[in-house]
């Protein structure tokens, strides 16, 4: 048994209720393993409380003992016992939720106010932390606590049935929950329920004692003002004692404020141009609703949760109204939750920084799109038809569902989205024919001859299943169609076609059919219900057409993005080549946005005065225009950063061999050092031989990842401000030559492999993370990250006078390694190639910068951020 294995085993044993030191005693688990293993099971923020108190930030919560945490660990024990969440996906929660309630109020002073933003990813588990966070916070002494909880009915519900679940035990007695504390002072107070909104009035008795209090509440006009009006109309002494967290799901839907700010009414303006100005700056009626309730309670926090931040960090911190107060901008802290093990978001489905992607991506032609996507004029006459690539995808998700079927997932939805038009005029005519053509595939599969549905499943399980199977990775013998066949038969008889929208009154509630026992097969055609926080639970499939011009939209828009524990490699997603750019380069803004959040809190700053930069996109706008009017556009250098080329002229064979020739002129430059770890390193290259070779490279039409005018621009003003005047190169090579070899500069160079992506003329990522501190005290182990290499920490460790070149001559035979997933070869038979493509990459240190990228900021984006 290796240390993993017994990690696994470790944890299972922690599932079943037994204490690290019991696992430890187990013979099971070899004594040289002891020491990795309880490292392995022991929560990080427990392992040293000073650390964690440190890292959150405010000391307060160095008062609370670990019996003080009764609600928490509850939940804690809820998860790992009932719900079986492996300890360390846990362990993160416990983490970063007290991360989160470190960085909130003191509850037991008499008035405060926060203002916090917690990022997560779309589908990745942010209800997991807000009920964490809710469950320590009235362990902390907080009472009331308010989530609000996007704009349907369906997202209000199955936020309250969680919460319901994990964290007040409110739950009908068959479902699996928490259990009801025993004592009255700790049951919770509910002012709503899974099928009741908040109606008022409120009783202003359930708000007195010491028993917590939840309300799960939809961000509707109608609901917040009853809400508003029942604590106004407490009496104030019962205020004063009701610490309040506000929890706010989507935090950047209807909660931003599209409208303005109405000056102080003891401003110094003329009385008429007062009130003439007064419509017009009015916040939005939701934003102004949620201010107004922060407003008016003496003793609250609030705290945003999302995967889309762009509107939220592009507000105006100084934003106040006359009647509304205070705006909702994260002025006191920003947090990024991290990414979720077992996640499958943008790697896995497109192959995008560094990750190889699987199999799921499927090409929908263009005019077969146009076909589904009606325009406005043409609502009026539009006629559903199911186009060849639509029935591929209902194929695919019957093969999902009878392969998940064979796997035993027997009460597991199975569930595919079709999202084609934010018309109903167009939702739900094809609802219909595909309610027509489901039945027809019924009709088919009982009675139709050997030729027909049959014989197309059984083709397409053999051809695009079978041959991508976790099962063969695992060893596992992969089931013949004729296995799967009865399960086909099974998700036929069951599978119904719902149509989410405000029109058809149907709604896609799971929670019911596992009460019942039964398992939902369903197809999901639908729009903007679909579009943002409702989890499609068990999405195997999606078939999506939807555009927009705005880039949070869209990415909310992703529900195939999340866990799919057990069927990743059942996964189908059908876009058109369009879609998957935008999708792709989207991925490269989030990471963008990721790393602006770490940096804010690395630095110890205020965001309010070291502000979010947000990478803009080449096709669409960073969110709504009215959400960016406080919003500009500014340019940002290279500083720090390591642009490369990922997308070659590979059909172009002259400019890939002018680009050997640019590297052969190159190489001749410097001095050799020895040790390069088996490529070629050069030393005191100047960096006019640099912008040489970048000004003579044939950049492929579709780079998107640097602008060689701009770079060239940059690095000259760098070397006139005394940066950037020494450089080096190094050139990977492999050292067996069986990919072939070249001669570049006086060197013998092994070329070496990369793969592209199917339908692009892209690599996905060029540079190898060790590679970027060859050539710095210590090489690149001297910055190791865990498994990898910290290519940031190489950067920030450069010299600013040092820049790297980092060189690759690739291989044109290159094909993609036996584990390697959506990658094709480099070249289709029939491209001529060259001798070798030549790929770079520039590792650049941390310098003062004049802007070449465009961001988006907000107002007060300080200087020492730019």
């Amino acid at each position: 048994m290796n240390l993993g294995a017994a990690i696994d085993i470790a944890r299972t044993m922690r599932r079943h209720g037994m204490s690290v030191d019991e696992v430890l005693a187990n013979p099971a688990i070899r004594e040289e393993f002891r020491a990795e293993v309880r490292a392995a099971l022991s929560p990080t923020v427990m392992v040293d409380p000073s650390v964690a108190l440190a890292d959150a930030g405010r000391a307060w919560i160095a008062r609370l003992k670990p019996e003080d945490w009764y609600y928490w660990s509850r939940l804690r024990g809820y998860l790992l016992a009932k719900k079986e969440w492996d300890v360390a996906t846990v362990d993160s929660v416990d983490e970063w939720s007290l991360r989160v309630l470190g960085r909130l109020p003191d509850p037991r002073k008499a008035e405060f106010l926060s203002r916090g933003l917690v990022v997560g990813y779309v589908q990745s588990g942010k209800t997991a932390n807000f009920t964490a966070v809710a469950a320590r916070a009235v362990d902390a002494g907080y009472r009331l606590i308010i989530v609000l909880s996007g704009i349907h009915n369906e997202l209000r519900r199955q936020t309250q049935d969680r919460l319901d679940q994990e964290l007040t035990g409110n739950a009908p007695a068959d479902v699996l929950s928490v259990e009801r504390p025993d004592e009255d002072d700790r049951l919770w107070g509910a002012l709503t329920t899974s099928e009741d909104d908040f109606q008022g009035p409120l009783d202003h008795a359930r708000l007195q004692g010491k028993a917590p209090i939840l309300a799960v509440v939809k961000k509707h006009c109608g609901i917040l003002s009853s809400l508003l009006a029942g604590l106004e109309s407490a009496p104030p002494g019962i205020l004063a004692r009701l610490p309040t967290l506000i929890i706010d799901d989507e935090a950047d839907q209807a909660s931003v404020n599209t409208g303005g700010d109405r000056p102080p009414a003891d401003q110094d303006i003329d009385a008429d141009e007062f009130e003439a100005v007064d419509p017009e700056t009015a916040p939005s009626r939701t934003n102004a609703l949620i201010r107004q309730l922060l407003d008016f309670l003496p003793a609250r926090a609030y705290v945003g949760y999302t995967a889309t931040p762009f509107a939220n960090v592009l507000t105006n911190p100084g934003a106040i109204d006359r009647d509304a107060g205070e705006g909702l901008y994260p002025s006191d802290f920003i947090l990024q939750l991290p990414r979720p093990a077992g996640y499958c978001g943008a790697e896995e489905l497109f192959g995008v920084n560094g990750g190889t992607g699987r199999n799921a991506v499927r090409s929908i032609p263009q005019a077969e799109a146009d076909e589904l996507r009606p325009k406005r004029a043409r609502l009026a006459t539009f006629r559903a038809s199911i186009p060849t690539r639509l029935g591929l995808a209902i194929e695919d998700f019957l093969l999902a569902g009878a392969a998940r079927l064979n796997r035993k997932q027997l009460l597991a939805p199975n569930t595919m989205l079709v999202h084609t038009s934010h018309y109903m005029a167009a939702q739900n005519p094809l609802a219909t024919r595909i309610r027509e053509h489901v039945l027809g595939l019924k009709a088919d599969w009982s009675f139709g001859d050997a030729g027909g549905l049959r014989a197309r499943l059984r083709g397409r399980w053999e051809a695009d299943f079978a041959p991508n199977l976790d099962d063969r990775k695992k060893g596992i013998p992969v089931p013949d169609f004729d296995v799967i066949a009865p399960h086909v038969a099974d998700v036929l008889s069951r599978v119904e076609v719902r149509t989410l929208n405000s029109e058809s009154g149907e709604e896609l509630n799971y929670e019911k059919a596992k009460k019942e026992k039964r398992q939902l097969q369903v197809i999901a055609v639908g729009g903007n219900r679909l579009s943002r926080g409702l989890t499609l639970e068990g999405l195997t499939v999606s078939y999506y057409l939807r555009t927009t011009n705005m880039c949070d939209t869209l990415l909310q828009m992703a529900r195939w993005f999340g866990y799919r524990h057990g069927y990743e490699d059942l996964l189908r997603l059908y876009l058109t080549d369009e879609l998957a750019r935008w999708f792709a380069e989207l991925a490269l803004m989030e990471g963008d946005l990721r790393d602006e959040i770490y940096r804010l809190n690395e630095s110890g700053e205020n965001p309010v005065r070291m502000g979010i930069r947000i990478r803009s996109h080449s096709s669409m706008m960073v969110t709504s225009r009215l959400k960016m009017k406080y919003g500009t556009t500014i340019r940002v250098g290279y500083s720090g950063q390591h642009p490369q080329t990922i997308v070659f002229p590979l059909t172009n064979a002259p400019e890939m061999d002018r680009n050997v020739e640019a590297a052969d002129r190159l190489l001749a430059n410097g001095t050799r050092a020895p040790n390069a770890g088996g490529g070629v390193l050069l030393e005191q290259v100047s960096p006019l031989a640099i912008l040489s070779f970048l000004r003579s490279y044939k950049f492929a039409a579709e780079t998107r990842s640097m602008d060689p005018t701009h770079l060239c621009r940059w690095i000259e003003s760098r070397v006139a401000a005394g940066d950037l005047v020494d450089w080096r190169i190094y050139v990977d090579a492999r050292q067996d030559g069986d990919l072939g070899r070249i001669q570049l500069g006086q060197a013998d160079i092994g070329l070496v492999g990369r793969s592209r992506l199917p339908g692009t003329m892209s690599i996905g990522t060029l540079l190898d993370p060790k590679h970027e501190g060859i050539d710095l005290p210590g090489g690149s182990d001297a910055h190791r990250k865990a498994r990898s290499y910290d290519a940031v920490a190489m950067r920030r460790a450069r010299p600013r006078d040092q820049g790297l070149l980092l060189l690759y001559a690739i291989s044109p035979e290159s094909v993609p390694g036996s584990s390697a997933e959506n990658r094709v070869p480099l070249f289709e038979a029939g491209w001529t190639r060259p001798r070798a493509v030549i790929g770079f990459g520039l590792s650049l240190p941390f310098t003062d910068d004049d802007g070449a990228t465009e961001y988006v900021v907000g107002r007060r984006w300080s200087e020492d951020a730019r």
